[in-house]
């Protein structure tokens, strides 16, 4: 939300305010324990003043820029909302349209192999060409101009024999946990895939719920429902698996194709499967549009933010307390500076 730029404002003019108080400290400490013979105490007057002039000129510039940044935060959230707005209203007949012609295109990065590599190479190709633009949006974040920017989500359920492998509400308490993380760690809204999903930044944030979720409607085979991770995930994805994924994806969340083609917030993917060998998610990082997590796995409610932080660029670190620790813990929340403009700087995460 907008009030996420003032809010920022705020806790760096009290930091402005803390620099400035501990710098008159420091040279009030300085002067009274210098010399206290003439002329040397004259020079330790004259030097006091100079360090409490400093303090005070660097408070003055810390906090005008303070200002300054919240200023240009709020005015670039005002045109984001009318672009969007504009955008919102012509991808009702445009995105329907292109969101087909992807269809098309979806069918043949479904075949094995040669298919999911010419995926790969264009999702590669198309995620360094956003980047190195973005790098204009990780300059921002750095300098302290943080606005508000959009992460599309889109969950699929899938069903065996016995139904679907997860309860909704269970798969829900999971994407409401990536809501509040990846707003207060990154100001970044996750929203639902759906038509006439216009947000703005004055706005409070979308509660998780079945706008979320699609459930599959027939039983799905075994190699999907049954995965694997890391080199094996991978070969899986390139043959039956990955094929049949990117079909899912593209019928069930078809109001994504067209951003999906343009590799512009392209959402990402959520497959709830039944099991997966040795994990409870899993992400093939930014060759994949989609990830995967465990639908009985019902006690770590960080999984689908830490897998979406994968897909989004972001790697295992090691403090226990960050979304990317490699082991499964609802104290995973926190993310670093860098993080956060990496995952910011992903093509998933947009302004528009």
């Amino acid at each position: 939300m907008s009030k996420r730029c003032v809010e920022w404002g705020e806790e760096t003019r009290k930091e402005c305010a803390e620099y400035r108080d501990q710098g008159y400290n420091s040279c009030a400490r300085w002067d009274s324990d210098c010399c206290d013979w003439w002329p040397c105490s004259w020079g330790c007057k004259i030097l006091s003043w100079f360090c409490v002039a400093w303090y005070w000129v660097s408070n003055v510039v810390c906090v005008a820029w303070t200002y300054i940044t919240t200023v240009v935060c709020l005015v670039w959230e005002v045109v984001v909302t009318v672009v969007s707005i504009i955008i919102e209203a012509i991808s009702v007949i445009v995105g329907v349209i292109i969101s087909f012609i992807d269809f098309v295109l979806e069918v043949i990065f479904s075949i094995p192999i040669l298919g999911r590599l010419l995926k790969q190479l264009w999702t590669i190709l198309t995620e360094l060409f956003y980047r190195f633009f973005g790098l204009i949006d990780a300059l921002a974040w750095v300098i302290g101009i943080r606005p508000e920017k959009k992460l599309r989500m889109c969950v699929i359920i899938l069903r065996d024999e016995k139904g679907p492998v997860a309860d909704s509400a269970m798969v829900i308490e999971e994407v409401q946990a990536a809501i509040e993380i990846f707003r207060e760690e990154a100001n970044v809204r996750l929203i639902p895939v759906s038509i006439f999903n216009s947000t703005t930044p004055f706005s409070d944030d979308r509660p998780a719920d079945d706008s979320f979720i699609h459930i599959v409607d027939s039983v799905s085979k075994d190699d999907v429902l049954d995965v694997h991770c890391g080199g094996s995930g991978y070969l899986e994805d390139l043959w039956m698996a990955g094929s049949e994924f990117n079909i899912l994806m593209s019928r069930h969340c078809f109001l994504g194709n067209a951003r999906r083609l343009l590799r512009y917030g392209g959402p990402v993917t959520v497959f709830v499967v039944r099991s997966m060998a040795g994990a409870t998610g899993c992400s093939m990082a930014i060759l994949t549009d989609y990830v995967t997590v465990v639908g009985t796995e019902t006690t770590d409610k960080t999984t689908i933010a830490h897998e979406s932080g994968h897909a989004c660029g972001l790697w295992h670190v090691s403090p226990t307390d960050n979304l990317m620790f490699d082991t499964d813990s609802n104290a995973r929340r926190k993310m670093t500076n860098f993080q956060a403009v990496n995952f910011r700087n992903s093509s998933h995460v947009t302004y528009f």
